[in-house]
């Protein structure tokens, strides 16, 4: 297979590094490494000369440093979708270590793709928590549409549910405005 001009080898063994990184973000890794490191390192690949340093890695350890990053991520999601967080009430950070052990999102806009991604695992495990007008507002922002309208039964207004209409329009730079009306007095 020819190699373009600016291509790099591929060495073909992970780096100690890499593989901690992916620990950090897999579940199901982290518990393979738990139970039986050397199949993990096999899974890996990892380079020879840093087998030591990765089988010494302590799993409570790690277990324990990948959890402060999925709260993180939590932290985020919760602040796109509030309400959803408050009708899920304390099972919304169970639900979430559910949903996000074993999922990380690579795209440009990892916040975006948790709330969405969390979003749709919530409507189909727990679909009474969702906010209809916060899926709305998450599915809007992650596509491409210039404009959507959503008639929506549980709008908040001064913290009091009512029937609305949601419109989102796409800006020209890029972003985009939501516009809710209700119906009643």
């Amino acid at each position: 297979m020819p190699k373009s001009p600016n291509s790099i080898p591929f060495v073909g063994k992970t780096d100690f590094l890499t593989a901690f990184s992916r620990l950090l973000r897999d579940g199901p890794l982290r518990d393979t490494y738990a139970r039986e490191p050397q199949r993990a390192l096999e899974i890996l690949d990892i380079k020879n000369s840093e087998h030591a340093a990765f089988l010494a890695i302590n799993p409570v350890d790690l277990e324990f440093q990948a959890e402060v990053l999925l709260h993180k991520r939590f932290d985020l999601v919760s602040r796109m979708i509030p309400q959803t967080v408050k009708n899920a009430g304390d099972q919304a950070w169970p639900w979430f270590a559910e949903y996000a052990r074993a999922c990380w999102p690579a795209n440009e806009n990892p916040a975006l793709a948790d709330t969405r991604g969390f979003c749709s695992y919530l409507a189909r495990k727990h679909p009474s928590v969702v906010s209809t007008p916060e899926q709305n507002r998450v599915r809007f922002a992650a596509g491409k549409a210039r404009v959507a309208i959503h008639i929506v039964p549980d709008l908040v207004f001064r913290r009091e549910r009512r029937h609305g209409l949601q419109v989102f329009l796409r800006t020209t730079d890029g972003g985009w405005r939501e516009f809710r009306l209700y119906f009643g007095l």
